[in-house]
């Protein structure tokens, strides 16, 4: 019997573990994208008011900063 079906097992076994391959490598893509996506976001940041009415009444600055800028406010 061995000798009549292990050339089938070994097809079906490479089969299941080539499934399980392909799922893995698109899960993984999609957190690389996840990722790339969060690296990218822009910065939002805002400063308190410098004591001035236009300012106390709007309230402070506010700046939107790309994330591959060297000087990025905290």
């Amino acid at each position: 019997m061995r000798d009549y079906c292990h050339e089938d097992w070994a097809e079906w076994r490479t089969e299941l573990v080539m499934r399980d391959l392909d799922r893995r490598i698109d899960d993984l893509h999609a957190l690389w994208q996840i990722e790339e996506e969060e690296k990218n976001k822009p910065i939002y940041s805002e400063k308190a008011p410098d004591g001035s009415e236009a300012q106390e009444l709007l309230g402070g600055e506010m700046r939107l900063t790309s994330p591959w800028t060297s000087e990025r406010e905290p």
